[in-house]
Order: C-alpha cells, then structure tokens, then sequence
C-alpha cells in the first residue's frame, strides 16, 4: 500500500510530500505538523483509500506506538475534533505526558481519564478567570462517573493491579496488561469523550 506523510513547516504554506510504501493495509494517512525548528508537534488524521479509522482505533494506534493513556486519549480526540486549533501553543501531546501511569507511574488517577478530561477541557474550558466553569464541568462529570461506572474504578493501581514503579510490575504491564486492560480503557475513554463533546456542542 503506498501513501504520503505531509510535513508542513510552521508559518509556511509550503508543504513537502514524503511518498512511502508499507507492507500491510492502511485505512488513514497520518499528517504530521512541525515546528520552525524541525520538531514534532503533533498529528491529524485522515481519510485514506475512501475509509477511516475509528475514534477507538487511532486511540489504540497510538497507545501501541509508544504514546502513554494520557497522550493516546488526547491525540486522537483532538484530532478528530480537529479542537487543536484552539490552542495558543503546540503543547499537545505533551501536556499529557506526566499523567501516564496513574501520573508518573504513581498508580493514581488513570491516564486515560486524565486526557479525557483535557480533551473536554480543551473544547469547553475558558481562557479569562471571569468565564464560567459550568459547560466544562458537566462535561468532566458525566465522562468521570461513566468511566467509573464501567471500569469500577479511576486509579490506575486498581485498574491493572500493578505497582509500575517495581521492575515485576513494569514486566507485566509490558506484558499482557498494556494491551489486555489498558487497551480497551483508552479505546472506550477516546469515544466516550468525542461524544460527550458532540453531544454537548
């Protein structure tokens, strides 16, 4: 399957087009934005060979790719919202990058709540302190009772019945973990909060 990979330089309207073949099926093309300086600043997705993938599979993409909960749920609800936008600086996905693994690890508020929250916060959150809170905060509420309704729990310890911070707890998150539990928590978190988002706009 051959695609294209769209660099497009910070305040340039010139874009360079980078042809390339994978050897397997791909339904998206991934356009990648870069700084002035050549950084990384984030990705968009898009429509590629008349299908897309979905909300919960770019979620899982890029969760498998190395981005943690936080930044997996916050990528690919932006992306599709295209809600980027709306900030003044490129800070995503970094802005989510402490929160993975319970926040650094630590076992707490699961990551994939936290870039929820962020996506959500992003689209309904306010930029002068005189601007109300309340079409943000329903928002918040509804996605953390449902995710605590489903899951059971919010903390990441008690998600995946791990300590990441021990050597046997970051082998078996590795392990089957990553993919068996903390898969299906990114992929349901990215969908429920693109339609809260939806359904609230």
């Amino acid at each position: 399957m051959k695609g294209t990979i769209i660099q497009k330089a910070t305040g340039s309207e010139k874009e360079q087009s980078l042809d390339f073949t994978v050897p397997f099926s791909v339904s998206c093309v991934h356009c990648m934005d870069w700084g002035a300086e050549g950084e990384y600043i984030g990705f968009r997705h898009s429509l590629f060979g008349g299908t897309s993938l979905s909300l919960e599979e770019v979620a899982k993409r890029n969760f498998n790719s190395g981005f943690n909960c936080a930044e997996s749920v916050l990528l690919a609800v932006t992306a599709e919202l295209d809600a980027t936008g709306r900030t003044k600086e490129h800070v995503i996905p970094r802005i989510a990058t402490g929160f993975g693994g319970g926040i650094g690890r630590n076992g707490d508020v699961c990551g994939a709540l936290t870039g929820g929250v962020m996506a959500i916060s992003l689209v309904f959150g306010r930029d002068k302190p005189e601007e109300s809170k309340e079409l943000c905060y329903p928002v918040v509420d509804r996605f953390y009772n449902d995710f605590r309704s489903k899951f059971g729990s919010c903390k990441c310890r008690e998600l995946t019945n791990l300590d990441m911070k021990t050597p046997e707890g970051a082998e078996a998150y590795n392990g089957q973990v990553h993919e068996e539990v903390c898969n299906p928590i990114v992929a349901w978190a990215a969908r429920r909060v693109h339609d809260l988002i939806k359904e609230t706009s």
